[in-house]
């Protein structure tokens, strides 16, 4: 008995020290920690587009108190116009219901609904997840007016035609065509044409007559030649698609016995023929050149069921194409306007009228750019602009992009981008990059680098297009004191960060820069693939505000000889305008 009273005084003593503890040194009682609210931390809007699958994202809590950082967790959730699922971490996915009525019908990119989310966290504090979602971009629609041949006539052809004031002796002519499958009620095809002429329009007289028919190509021969009269050539054609057809001509050496050079390309791509003879059955009516344009459709034999189609048509005066003879769009023309009342064409035109199209924007996936090869074993490729002034202070920004450049025998050799002031030795340079096979540097004198380049932090992938930015100051600069250069590829510095020029003639640089020399290869060897450039623009001021310089390329024509352009240097070698996918 005594024993079990002992026990329970124990219990009852530790039980009163146990409620001491609650008290402080006065004696008075000390309330339990307070719950601190927490802070849900992260970003709380995001933007969608109405067909984008899984959206993610991330939140965190901020929370002094033990266990209590973290969310309630959310599963699947139905929201107002999606799914949304929060995991403790605070890791979200947010799926749209593309079947809402509200997200099917949002217009474009500018129509937007936001969806709004509470997220809790353990301790009770909630924020809102604002996620904005947009319709699909629209494709813009463009009219645009075209001339539209058909041949609704038994005893004659459709035609456009265009008599030029004289004879070109050597030109080139550019058009756009698109053709339905053209048949006779009976089921027979029948071609369309596109024809230059010299003195005589009579069918077999001509130049060059390109014959269209339901996805082949061919040109016009003399029947003696094939009896078919057409010989095929290698491109071919779907129908209801639009094509670029580029005819060159040189009638120089041309006379009653030597025929005119022609060329043919179909969206770019060669006839197959590469530079071959005319085959007018009259050199005599083609010897100094063309005269006439004739697009036509069907023969004088039968009606025929669906037209051929033309426009952006340009008939040059020269070889270099820049000059323009004739030019039609049809855009200044109504609707059903018909072309044989205009007294810019031939009487001989018939069932010929503007037709406008609409057609989705296309999307541009082209570009023309300054394509520079080495095809010299004395001299290397370039293209050299020398500025009026020297740019004290200024920025260079350019795309670049490379193919994988090597000699026959395996050597890669490289492509670089050069500013100079005073002289244009190549260790002169203010900067020279040296672009590899994927490897970037910038020159260096041989005295700071036996291989005379010094390796930068970024690398390019070949085939693929990057920009450029080079800045230069040369205010502090002197015949001792170098001017400072940075250096940008994709954004990246180079990792030299601001580095003094490397160049071996300060005196020649002290003032900034006045020419850009681009270049492939070197003085000793002939190398395949090409580098190419795009974008060009000199700013000469700090700020890049104030073009000094620029050039994109796109006024030229492809395979025009930059060497030959009074803009660049007569340095400039191997350098022409090629068309490059973005």
């Amino acid at each position: 008995m005594n024993m079990k009273k002992c026990l329970i005084t124990a219990a009852m003593t530790l039980a009163l020290a146990a409620c001491e503890l609650d008290k402080d040194s006065t004696g008075d009682s000390i309330a339990p920690p307070e719950n601190l609210p927490g802070v849900i931390l992260g970003p709380l809007t995001q933007e969608v587009r109405s067909d984008a699958g899984d959206l993610q994202g991330s939140l965190e809590v901020s929370d002094p108190d033990l266990g209590e950082k973290g969310f309630v967790e959310q599963v699947s959730m139905a929201t107002t116009y999606g799914t949304f699922s929060i995991d403790f971490e605070g890791k979200w996915v947010y799926t749209v219901n593309t079947s809402d009525d509200t997200i099917a019908n949002l217009v474009d990119e500018n129509d937007t609904v936001d969806d709004v989310i509470t997220v809790t966290s353990v301790d009770g504090q909630t924020a809102e997840l604002v996620i904005t979602i947009s319709g699909l971009p629209q494709t813009p629609v463009i009219l645009n007016n075209v001339a539209k041949i058909s041949d609704t006539m038994s005893d004659d052809a459709g035609e456009l035609r265009k008599k030029l004031s004289g004879s070109i002796i050597t030109g080139k002519l550019t058009i756009r065509f698109n053709k339905d499958e053209i048949k006779t009620s009976g089921g027979t095809a029948k071609e369309a044409y596109i024809a230059l002429y010299g003195g005589s329009t009579s069918t077999y007289d001509a130049l060059v007559d390109l014959r269209i028919g339901n996805g082949d190509l061919a040109v016009r021969v003399p029947k003696s030649v094939d009896s078919s009269g057409k010989q095929a050539i290698t491109p071919t054609f779907t129908i209801g698609e639009w094509n670029e057809v580029e005819i060159s001509w040189d009638a120089t050496n041309a006379t009653d016995t030597v025929a005119p050079i022609v060329n043919v390309k179909i969206n770019g791509q060669d006839s197959g023929l590469g530079d071959f003879s005319s085959f007018s059955d009259s050199l005599t009516d083609v010897m100094s050149g063309i005269a006439t344009l004739i697009l036509k459709v069907g023969d004088t034999s039968a009606v025929v069921d669906g037209s051929a189609y033309f426009d952006d048509i340009v008939i040059y005066s020269d070889a270099s194409a820049t000059t323009k003879a004739f030019e039609a769009d049809f855009e200044s023309y109504s609707d059903n306007f018909d072309l044989s009342n205009d007294s810019e064409y031939s009487s001989s035109t018939a069932d010929a009228f503007v037709e406008q199209q609409s057609t989705s924007a296309p999307v541009v996936t082209t570009t023309k750019v300054a394509k520079i090869s080495d095809t010299m074993s004395d001299d290397a490729g370039e293209l050299r602009k020398k500025l009026d002034d020297k740019v004290l202070t200024g920025q260079l920004n350019i795309r670049f992009s490379k193919d994988e450049i090597k000699t026959s025998g395996g050597t890669a050799k490289e492509a670089y981008i050069a500013l100079y002031g005073g002289s244009t030795s190549t260790y002169d340079a203010l900067i020279d990059l040296r672009i590899g096979n994927g490897d970037l540097a910038v020159r260096v004198p041989k005295t700071v680098d036996s291989s005379g380049k010094q390796a930068i932090t970024p690398t390019f992938t070949l085939g693929e297009w990057n920009d450029v930015q080079i800045t230069w100051d040369a205010t502090n600069a002197s015949d001792t004191v170098a001017p400072t250069v940075n250096l940008k590829i994709n954004g990246q510095d180079s990792g030299l960060g601001d580095f003094a020029s490397f160049s071996d003639s300060f005196a020649d640089v002290k003032d900034g820069v006045q020419t850009l020399i681009l270049k492939v290869g070197d003085t000793s060897a002939v190398v395949d693939g090409a580098a190419y450039f795009d974008d060009i623009v000199i700013y000469s001021d700090a700020a890049a505000t104030t073009k000094a310089f620029e050039a994109d390329f796109e006024a030229y024509s492809v395979d025009y000889d930059l060497t030959t352009d009074s803009e660049y240097s007569s340095s400039s070698a191997d350098a022409k305008v090629a068309e490059k996918a973005l």
